[in-house]
């Protein structure tokens, strides 16, 4: 059975994006990094980074928007966007 993830982050900064993923899993919410779209090529040309996004499942996504929230607000978090629903 295919688990069924919601989208709440999204970073071309491989570094970003593990800081995300551990704010949300130290406040015990569930995280998976998957590469955003499929390519031969290890860096997208735009951003010199392959992109990234953070995913949830989706009765948790609200409450890790707000934790990413507040990590961007502390000055934790950079560099990315909180994918709203």
């Amino acid at each position: 059975m295919f688990e069924i993830l919601e989208e709440v982050y999204s970073t071309g900064d491989i570094f970003a994006i593990e800081v995300a993923k551990g704010v949300l899993e130290s406040h015990g919410v569930f995280a998976r990094v998957k590469e955003a779209g499929a390519s031969p090529y290890p860096v997208s040309v735009v951003t010199g980074l392959a992109d990234r996004i953070l995913m949830t499942y989706p009765e948790s996504a609200k409450r890790a928007r707000e934790l990413l929230k507040l990590a961007e607000e502390d000055g934790v978090l950079s560099g990315g966007t909180i994918l709203e629903d």
